[in-house]
């Protein structure tokens, strides 16, 4: 088997697994000792037949984990570190046209009960807050929330 068949080969057991970013691939082809140049001209030929797209994970992830319950900085922050440019991940976002709103609002019913009435403690209602924004949620959609 050549070098070359056996990173592709290398390549496509990845991505049957998972959707992976170019990054991703990068890192680990060449991790396992592959020429980076090599990797290259792979990635751009398994880009070009439809295989390999940041595009296409960005969008698998958003799904995933919004329905994890996560908000849309997390996600954000989590595309930015696996590689996807923030411009095609804000454009991902954005397509999706995702409720914000209701999903942190299903988050916090799952998290503090159905029918829980807003917190008059103001220790309860930080520990709240918090409790959402790390959860990658933005103050317009925490706030009505405890209201």
């Amino acid at each position: 088997m050549t070098a070359e068949s056996e990173l592709r080969e290398g390549a496509l057991r990845l991505l049957v697994r998972r959707e992976h970013t170019r990054s991703e691939l990068t890192r680990k082809l060449t991790s396992r000792g592959h020429d980076p140049d090599a990797v290259a001209r792979l990635l751009d030929e398994l880009a070009a037949e439809g295989l390999q797209s940041d595009l296409r994970f960005a969008r698998e992830h958003l799904r995933s984990r919004m329905e994890r319950g996560y908000g849309p900085r997390k996600i954000l922050a989590e595309l930015s570190k696996r590689g996807v440019s923030r411009i095609q991940a804000a454009r991902v976002l954005e397509e999706a046209e995702v409720d914000w709103g209701a999903v942190a609002q299903q988050v916090y019913r799952d998290r503090f009960g159905p029918e829980t009435p807003a917190p008059q403690d103001r220790k309860e209602r930080a520990r709240r807050w918090r409790s959402m924004e790390r959860r990658g949620f933005t103050a317009a959609s925490i706030a009505p929330l405890l209201e």
